[in-house]
């Protein structure tokens, strides 16, 4: 047996410390590989997207049960990795899943903008008509009804202010936009004067993706319950899975989170379904600036 009074106690500690990193990496290769094998078993379900869907769910909360909170977001994100290197179509399937484009848009409403006019307004139609072929604008003379006119299908698109560089997020509008369900397909800022600037939403029925230009970047927002998971513990997979917090909005057991562009965006999306699966999308969209 070796002398250990050969060694001064910081040796010791140190030699110690060192063995436990050398287990915690054995058990990080050990669990990634049953991770994959995990990923390979249910798999074959991608065939029913919406039935895949809701049976990750149950994964999850298996993992929740084998494993502490923290290692076991962790691991979903991982797994939520996983699954998306053996998506088919070429690992875009996620894409229907999640944004499937049902909203079914007649003729006339086809890229028609409803919004309440003033200069600033002008200025943003201008910006989003530019990424619209053939948009028109009509002009309803109150907030509420320019939702109405989407609602009821007379347009496809309108036009709020989402936040301003004084005030924030302005709540009275967040709440019309979740009162309509409304979802977003752009923003662009807009200068109020005096070096203040309000960003303007387009926003829509549906999650249906613009026009294309496909190389522009998109944001990505959703709004999850933090009672049933943590935010750090979601935090915790969007890093994992490459994505970047830029904002978040904070209330009554509720989040809404803002990513910038970037990182495996089907793989989170695919990790919020293990971890909250009642979470909601309420846009994934271009700034233009």
């Amino acid at each position: 047996m070796e002398d250990l009074r050969a060694y001064t106690p910081e040796e010791i500690i140190l030699s110690n410390l060192s063995e436990l990193a050398g287990r915690q990496s054995a058990y990080r290769e050990q669990l990634q590989a049953h991770l994959r094998e995990l990923a390979d078993e249910i798999s074959p379900g991608m065939r029913d997207g919406a039935a895949f869907l809701s049976s990750l769910a149950d994964v999850g909360t298996e993992l929740d049960r084998s494993m502490g909170a923290e290692e076991a977001d962790a691991a979903k994100a991982r797994l939520a990795c996983a699954l998306c290197r053996l998506l088919p179509h070429e690992g875009t399937i996620w894409q229907d899943w999640f944004f499937p484009g049902t909203d079914e848009i007649s003729a006339a409403a086809h890229n028609r903008i409803a919004y309440q006019r003033s200069g600033y307004t002008d200025d943003a139609f201008g910006r989003f008509s530019a990424v619209l072929r053939d948009a028109r604008a009509t002009y309803p003379h109150t907030f509420r009804a320019v939702c109405d006119e989407v609602a009821v299908g007379t347009c496809e698109y309108r036009i709020l202010p989402l936040e301003s560089s004084g005030e924030g997020r302005l709540h009275a509008f967040a709440s019309l936009i979740d009162a309509y369900s409304l979802k977003i397909a752009a923003t662009c800022p807009v200068s109020a004067g005096d070096r203040r600037v309000t960003t303007y939403g387009l926003l829509r029925r549906s999650l249906a993706i613009l026009r294309p230009n496909e190389k522009l970047p998109r944001l990505l927002e959703i709004r999850c319950d933090t009672t049933e998971r943590s935010p750090e513990g979601i935090l915790c997979g969007a890093r994992i899975c490459g994505l970047s917090l830029l904002r978040a909005d904070w209330s009554l057991g509720t989040a809404r989170l803002t990513f910038a562009p970037g990182g495996d965006v089907g793989a989170f999306l695919l990790f919020l379904s293990l971890t909250c699966p009642r979470f909601e999308i309420t846009g994934f969209f271009r700034h233009l600036e």
